[in-house]
């Protein structure tokens, strides 16, 4: 296509920059970086995603109790918020700060996360009935 003077909205010059010319090659596009382990990935998202599960299955299950003032309800919900949230955030966090971190370290920190934010409240009644 050639460029007119009459339109000259249309015309971007001679700059070939990121297109394919005739004769030339275009640089190939830079990859998606791909998950280094996505078997890691999967097992410890399922296993977060059933702790997940499971501390909403507590919270339903628990019987609620009477807050004697607004405060006392407001933190009590906002504890309940911050055990539904506290798996998948140790997940992410984890995995998203471990990156340039070898196998061992995130796995280790995998691991103690699955530890500290295990569902005691789902599990003790069963254990002690």
């Amino acid at each position: 296509m050639t460029s007119d003077s009459r339109e000259p909205a249309f015309d971007w010059g001679e700059s070939d920059e990121g297109l394919a010319v005739e004769g030339r090659d275009v640089a190939p596009a830079t990859p998606r970086p791909k998950t280094e382990n996505p078997v890691l990935l999967a097992l410890f998202g399922g296993l977060y995603a059933v702790w997940t599960i499971a501390w909403v299955l507590a919270i339903i299950a628990a019987p609620t109790q009477q807050a004697s003032s607004l405060l006392d309800a407001i933190m009590y919900q906002f504890g309940e918020f911050l055990a539904i949230v506290s798996a998948p955030l140790w997940f992410g966090v984890v995995w998203w700060l471990s990156a340039s971190a070898g196998i061992r370290a995130r796995l280790t920190w995998l691991v103690a996360g699955l530890v500290v934010v295990f569902p005691l409240p789902l599990v003790l009644p069963v254990v002690f009935s």
